[in-house]
């Protein structure tokens, strides 16, 4: 037998510490989500666990005169237990995420645009967009968004065309709004509305998300005009464009893997 160096030692037990620590974000931390037919991968360090339903259907005629709320056809639900980021400052944050998967077809009702309206919608646009690419829209114009409700979206950041395996679609940064107020991390999502490739279904996900350069407001917010907000909403739309992926929390690599990884486990 050949003897040891004494050099090859430190060197094999670095190659062993090398291949314990690996990369950032090990393989060992993704964990599968699964239920009703699908399953997608997510990380441990951005989700502590999820939760599986089937929603029941509900149609337009099912809302009468209201805003149509979540109308779609029976639809299976993932609710994720979010990590709270450090840059979140609110005691009662939003911090649960939600992939919703949709059937786009529903033999129980006659004209399947006029029960789902909404739903319809949002493919279709969708779909024009995953063709065409994500245009450049105006603050508190819009982008596809199932479910948005009586909401605008007040910014559209990071907006592009994902495509995967099993489906393709859109993702963007936004906030929810009724009236003009400042970004903040209490309040940032991510969304991604697309379609599977066969077109049998409607995907949507929506996160919080954070970013450290929006923990400080402009104390002079309480008096802006609507030309002012405008100007600061592109404002924020440029820095959040800029900022690296990895400096949101969760991480936008992180966000669109656990969406390109959705699949049909039928």
């Amino acid at each position: 037998m050949l003897p040891i160096r004494p050099w090859i030692v430190p060197l094999f037990m670095f190659a062993l510490l090398g291949c314990r620590s690996g990369s950032k974000h090990p393989a060992a931390s993704l964990r599968t989500a699964s239920g009703g037919g699908f399953a997608f991968q997510y990380r441990e360090t951005n989700f502590t666990g999820f939760q599986v339903s089937l929603d029941k259907r509900w149609t337009d005629a099912d809302n009468g005169d209201d805003l149509p709320d979540a109308t779609a056809p029976a639809r299976v639900r993932f609710i994720l237990q979010q990590h709270l980021s450090k840059y979140v400052l609110q005691n009662d944050p939003f911090t649960d995420a939600e992939v919703v998967i949709i059937p786009l077809r529903d033999p129980s009702v006659s004209d399947f645009s006029k029960a789902y309206s909404d739903l319809t919608a949002s493919a279709a646009e969708v779909r024009k967009l995953i063709e065409a690419g994500v245009p450049k829209v105006a603050p508190e114009g819009s982008l596809p968004e199932w479910n948005l409700g009586d909401a605008a979206q007040a910014i559209h950041a990071k907006a592009r065309t994902v495509k995967g395996d099993w489906c393709s679609g859109i993702e963007y940064l936004t906030q929810h709004a009724q009236d003009s107020g400042a970004i903040q991390n209490e309040n940032l999502m991510y969304v991604f509305q697309g379609l599977s490739h066969d077109g049998h279904d409607f995907i949507s996900v929506k996160a919080l998300i954070a970013n450290p350069l929006l923990l400080k407001d402009d104390p002079e917010m309480g008096s802006y005009t609507d030309a002012q907000w405008s100007d600061y909403f592109l404002r924020i739309e440029q820095k959040l464009d800029q900022a690296p992926d990895g400096s949101f929390a969760p991480s936008l690599k992180d966000l669109r893997g656990m969406v390109l990884s959705i699949r049909s486990v039928k």
